[in-house]
C-alpha cells in the first residue's frame, strides 16, 4: 500500500500529484503529476468522443476532493486502471485513467494554451506513457506519494 501524504502546493516535491481547479465560473478539474509533461482532465464517460467535463466552481471543488479520495482508494485497494486506448475520431492512441467513477485523459501541458487530448502515434508509445503514469499513481509499497490541492492560487 502506498501512503499518500497531503501537502501544500508550495511544499510539494517534483514527484507530487496535484489536483487543480483553475479559476472561472465554469471550469475543469486537472490532475497534475508534476514529474511528467502531461496533465489529466476529467472527461465524460462516453468513449466515442473525448469531451472535458465542466463544472460550476463549487461542484469542481467537490469533484477535486472526491478525486483525492479516489486516489487514496486506489492506493488501498487497487481500484484503478491506466491504459492506452484508440483515440476517438483520429488515428493514434490516448492514455486514459479510470478510478472509481472517474475517467481522465492525458493532455500535453502547454502554458497559455487550451487543453486537448494527447494522441500518441503508436500503441507502443501510448503504452510507455501509461506505464510512466502508473509509476506515479502506483509507486512501490512503502514509497510515499505527496498530493496537493490548488483551487485558489493561480498566477498569469
Amino acid at each position: 500500500m502506498t501512503a499518500r501524504r497531503r501537502v501544500f502546493g508550495k511544499q510539494a516535491s517534483p514527484t507530487a500529484i496535484g489536483i487543480l481547479v483553475p479559476p472561472g465560473l465554469r471550469t475543469v478539474v486537472v490532475v497534475r503529476p508534476r514529474s511528467l509533461p502531461w496533465d489529466l482532465l476529467l472527461v465524460e464517460a462516453d468513449e466515442t468522443i473525448i469531451r472535458f467535463r465542466e463544472f460550476g466552481r463549487a461542484e469542481a471543488e467537490e469533484a477535486a476532493e472526491a478525486l483525492g479520495q479516489a486516489l487514496d482508494e486506489w492506493s488501498a485497494h487497487g481500484a484503478g486502471r491506466i491504459e492506452a486506448v484508440p483515440a476517438p475520431g483520429s488515428p493514434g492512441y490516448c492514455v486514459c485513467v479510470e478510478m472509481v467513477r472517474y475517467r481522465l485523459v492525458a493532455c500535453p501541458r502547454f502554458l497559455g494554451r487550451s487543453y486537448r487530448p494527447m494522441v500518441w502515434a503508436t500503441a507502443g508509445d501510448a503504452t510507455e506513457a501509461a506505464d510512466a503514469l502508473r509509476a506515479v499513481f502506483c509507486p512501490p509499497p512503502g514509497v510515499p506519494q505527496e498530493i496537493y490541492f490548488n483551487s485558489r492560487h493561480f498566477t498569469r
